[in-house]
């Protein structure tokens, strides 16, 4: 079952305007498809290599409509992202480690706030390359996050995981965290940014809507609550608990370090 239901009440028609009115879920729609888009094209079956396809690259339609659609997603939720780190991450962070970074909006974000002095993006090569061109200072890594080389990153103070486990299934998001988790300082923080199901109110609709959509045009988006994420990251990172949750409009914040 791609997507993990939730109890959620009928929202009200209060709820209804509310959500609305602070959020536009085609955008989600149209990010979804984009970030998806490959995996309906014949060209798939036969790229060498599927993350690499040509048309992702130069002035493709296809790449261009993903490239938007994750720089503005990352955009629209800075807006609690950066309060709520300079509240919760609790003083300057070093060297910051994205997983599934985008085009870096949040480390670049970060680094401006001056929250960490500098971040290893890690993405698909066709995103990384597009990276590296809007956000040249920082460290750019293409590559599949369950297979990339973990010998070329250092140790770091903050690792974010951002809108990330939703393209994943349980297993996956277990391994891929596994294999970077070795990587935090004892110090350092660890940040999950997702859609959270199972919050009441219009955090959980907008969770639910949005999974909903992933599990009927996706092979493998899903959404999972708040204690799957624990769990995943409390078995990944030995000693590492889960502090405290920020919420935004559409997504959350939670934040992981040893106590």
């Amino acid at each position: 079952m791609l997507f993990r239901s939730t109890n959620l009440a009928m929202p009200s028609l209060e709820l209804w305007a509310d959500l609305n009115s602070r959020f536009d879920l085609d955008e989600i729609v149209e990010f979804s498809y984009a970030w998806h888009v490959w995996e309906f094209l014949p060209e798939r079956n036969t790229a060498p290599n599927a993350w690499d396809q040509e048309l992702f690259f130069g002035g493709s339609a296809h790449a261009l409509d993903y490239h938007a659609g994750i720089r503005n997603l990352a955009k629209r939720q800075l807006e609690f992202v950066i309060p709520a780190c300079v509240k919760y991450l609790r003083g300057r962070r070093g060297m910051a480690l994205d997983l599934g970074a985008g085009l870096a909006v949040q480390m670049s974000a970060l680094r401006n706030a001056g929250l960490i002095s500098s971040a290893i993006c890690i993405d698909t090569p066709f995103v990384a390359d597009r990276g590296r061109e809007e956000a040249p200072e920082h460290m750019w890594i293409g590559g599949d996050l369950r297979s990339v080389d973990t010998n070329l990153i250092p140790s770091v103070d903050l690792i974010w995981v951002g809108n990330l486990l939703h393209h994943y299934g349980p297993n996956e998001n277990q391994a891929v965290l596994n294999r970077f988790a070795m990587k935090l300082a004892p110090e350092g923080v660890l940040v999950v940014q997702e859609y959270v199901i199972g919050l009441e109110g219009l955090l959980g609709l907008v969770a639910a809507a949005i999974g909903v959509h992933f599990a009927l045009t996706t092979s493998a988006g899903r959404n999972y609550p708040e204690s799957f994420i624990s769990a995943i990251v409390e078995e990944a990172v030995p000693g590492l608990v889960f502090d405290i949750r920020a919420d935004g409009a559409v997504s959350s914040l939670l934040f992981f370090r040893r106590r």
